[in-house]
């Protein structure tokens, strides 16, 4: 197969994404494997129950709520009978709250100094640990450098 033909037969386009598989170690077959392995498996059933908030998670008997962390702050994802995005927004809110106040240097440890190391204990399995972490920590290079500068600029 030359290589045009690769990349016309291994993309995909869905709801505005193009997928490219021409660059991974996979081919047709490959792919008809796991089209057919996703219909065996019931995968758009399933993926229907987890938007609609059913208690998909068998091991703790509760809904998947992946979703709801993604959605925009008007979406309407229920659980239970509950629209559970505002109680996600309230919190992703708090942390960008404290996220900004440690990088602009508002919030300070005991010692009344700016905060340099930030250390999150989560519980597993919750994406909001790791989005702490990432949200606080993006810029921390960025403020290093502008720490520096302060530095050199007042010698």
């Amino acid at each position: 197969m030359s290589d045009t033909e690769r990349c016309k037969s291994m993309m995909v386009e869905f709801d505005g994404i193009l997928l490219d598989y021409s660059r991974q170690i996979a081919n047709l077959d490959t792919l008809n494997k796991l089209y057919n392995l996703a219909e065996a498996a019931h995968l758009k059933e399933k993926i229907n129950r987890m938007f609609n908030g059913e208690r998909i998670n068998s091991t703790e008997n509760r809904p998947v709520l992946h979703i709801a962390l993604r959605a925009p702050r008007d979406s309407v994802i229920n659980s239970d009978g509950k629209n559970v995005v505002p109680d996600v927004w309230q919190v992703l809110d708090k942390i960008r709250d404290f996220s900004e106040r440690v990088r602009s240097g508002a919030w300070v440890g005991d010692t009344g100094k700016v905060l340099k190391d930030v250390i999150a204990i989560g519980i597993g399995g919750s994406f909001l640990g790791p989005l702490f972490v990432h949200t606080s920590l993006q810029t921390a290079l960025q403020m290093s450098i502008q720490l520096m500068l302060q530095e050199i600029l007042q010698a």
